[in-house]
């Protein structure tokens, strides 16, 4: 998939990253999770503990990162509590996730310079903009489109760090294109870069979005 994805950019896609999985020993609807980070090298440039560091603190269980971009895998299960011959539809989650901290920032001073620009990555295919904790000033927001949400996620004022975090996802189902599927990933792979890039050298690096942007082969309303 990654080279399918390149092939549609100018620049490299995810030049320094690690691979990790977590997969289930007797799965059910979830069968497991391919996680992309930051490598080792961004970790100890940037002061954060390295992967293997943060295994040893936790006692070898998955570590949340501030940047993370996964591919979250779900097959066909029967789910009879919701009727007889009824089932959980098998489904591919990519997903690009933040948390609090550096690499928050870093995309804030993406945002802000280029929220335009952000945009139309994410119009790019049906991209949805998820969270966990409840964010009132989120919540009030009706529109399901994902740049509305981010403008009040990102002016909230004295946001308790916990809910500093959410996810831009893109749901490939069976009926789904792929190549609206694989756009999709093309835009959370252009933000992960973007967003290491700037958390490391922010003035240096912050207008690498439009590089990135102008190197896209197709065109975003085809």
């Amino acid at each position: 998939m990654l080279k399918k994805a390149q092939a549609y950019v100018g620049c490299r896609l995810l030049p320094r990253v690690q691979l990790d999985e977590q997969l289930w020993a007797k799965p059910s609807h979830m069968m497991g999770s391919l996680f992309v980070y930051p490598d080792n090298d961004y970790r100890r440039k940037t002061q954060q503990l390295t992967l293997e560091e943060l295994r040893q603190r936790h006692g070898g269980g998955r570590s949340i990162m501030g940047l993370e971009l996964e591919i979250e895998l779900f097959r066909q299960y029967p789910a009879p509590h919701l009727g007889a011959d009824m089932y959980f539809a098998s489904v591919v989650y990519s997903k690009l996730s933040l948390h609090h901290g550096r690499e928050m920032d870093a995309f804030r001073d993406i945002y802000d310079d280029y929220r335009g620009l952000v945009g139309k990555l994410l119009a790019l295919s049906d991209i949805e903009f998820s969270m966990s904790s409840v964010i009132p000033e989120v919540e009030a927001v009706r529109s399901k489109k994902p740049l509305p949400r981010l403008d009040a996620f990102l002016h909230v004022k004295d946001a308790n760090p916990d809910d500093q975090w959410f996810d831009l996802q893109y749901a490939w189902y069976p009926k789904r294109s792929y190549q609206r599927g694989l756009r999709a990933f093309v835009a959370q792979a252009i933000l992960f870069t973007c967003i290491q890039k700037a958390a490391v050298s922010p003035r240096a690096r912050r207008d690498y979005i439009l590089d990135m942007w102008n190197g896209l082969k197709f065109e975003p309303d085809a």
